[in-house]
């Protein structure tokens, strides 16, 4: 998953025009839940009213 712009590409953040998908891989120690929550949290501000959606891809 990624985004591509001009020069440069993001991976793990695919920005759609009715959505907004982000991959994360995450370390063990803390519920799942509460980061996938976390980083919602975090982009919404930035993504205006698309959902985001957030897939942890792996564990470390």
């Amino acid at each position: 998953m990624a985004t591509y712009l001009p020069g440069e590409r993001l991976p793990g953040i695919a920005l759609r025009e009715d959505e907004v998908e982000v991959s994360i891989v995450v370390r063990m120690g803390r519920p799942l839940p509460e980061i996938a929550d976390e980083v919602r949290a975090a982009v919404a501000p930035m993504v205006g009213d698309r959902p985001v959606n957030v897939h942890i891809g792996g564990l470390r």
